[in-house]
């Protein structure tokens, strides 16, 4: 019966894995509820570095055929999880086959930054870009291995940015005899903590507005196994008026970007599978629920860590170029 008992209740080793921050603040992101969660972050071409912890959990020892670390990239289609692809995984054997006797054994490991990371990490509505750590035990009765996500991230240079052709975007809505307003941003490139300035003039306004606002607009578009899909979402809306507008007014605006949560870089073609837009979306409500809007796409980028010196310059070099 003891036998029995001790069979029963027998408890499996387990593995912890522990990486040293990097320089980089942690990168955090809302979950299903909004709580934000903080994720180690790393640049592209940084070495990761950290540790295994196994303890055996009472256990007189373990034998195993080796034990090692991956660190995988995989882009996630959440809708369709089937279609999901693996893109970047490189390994370490941190031990060879052997018998693990002590209670408690670590195990260094490092990622040498020599291998670049392809893609960035993304997490949206319908597709993720996700790196984790995989630890793995191998060869025990059932095979061991834990998870431990963290970010990636690749940096635009900001000489590169400053460098780039940013034209001021223009659109006009109108409804013959009806309506006739001009959308005006100064610029079309942006960084993740811009701010948008624009403007919107109303040249001819013949019935009554509701109110007008701009949204910050998603647009993920997924090319996975053929399939192509879309799905928009809004990231940020700012009431602009209340009220109708006389002919030849003008509002000016200041679309403030470090304030929408979740807001990440534009991404083109991310191997082949998916591409992430943003526009910038104005829309004005009259009385009886008609709704008059135009957007524009703006490109997002996230630039190196700089300074408050720094940001003022790129602001003014692009107000003047």
């Amino acid at each position: 019966m003891e036998l029995l008992k001790s069979f029963y209740s027998y408890t499996p080793p387990t593995i912890k894995i522990i990486v040293e921050s990097s320089s980089h603040k942690p990168f955090k992101y809302p979950d299903q509820t909004g709580k934000l969660i903080e994720y180690p972050t790393f640049f592209s071409n940084d070495t990761i570095k950290g540790k295994i912890i196994i303890e055996l959990n009472k256990n007189k020892n373990v034998e195993h055929q080796g034990i090692k670390i991956n660190l995988i990239g995989i882009i996630e289609n959440i809708k369709d999880p089937s279609t999901s692809t693996k893109f970047y995984d490189d390994n370490l054997l941190l031990s060879p086959p052997d018998k693990i006797n002590n209670e408690i054994t670590q195990l260094d490991f490092s990622f040498p930054g020599n291998k670049p990371k392809e893609y960035e990490t993304y997490l949206g509505s319908s597709v993720k870009v996700r790196y984790y750590l995989c630890a793995t035990i191998m060869s025990m009765p059932k095979q061991l291995c834990n998870q431990f996500e963290i970010v990636i991230l690749k940096p635009y240079s900001r000489e590169a940015f400053a460098k780039e052709e940013n034209l001021p975007l223009k659109l006009e809505i109108g409804v013959e005899k009806i309506i006739h307003v001009i959308f005006e941003v100064e610029r079309s490139n942006y960084f993740l903590r811009d701010v948008i300035v624009g403007k919107v003039t109303f040249v001819e306004v013949n019935l009554p507005i509701r109110f007008m606002e701009i949204q910050i607009v998603r647009k993920e578009n997924l090319n996975f196994a053929s399939a192509f899909s879309s799905e928009t979402t809004i990231m940020s809306k700012y009431q602009l008026m209340d009220g109708t507008p006389t002919n030849d007014s003008s509002i000016p605006f200041r679309y403030y970007l470090n304030g929408v949560r979740a807001l990440t870089p534009s991404h083109v073609n991310v191997d082949n599978k998916f591409s992430v837009q943003y526009f910038l979306h104005l829309e004005f409500v009259d009385f009886e629920d008609r709704r008059f809007f135009k957007r524009m796409e703006i490109n997002i980028k996230r630039l190196n860590n700089m300074n408050r010196k720094e940001l003022i310059l790129i602001k003014k070099n692009k107000l003047t170029s």
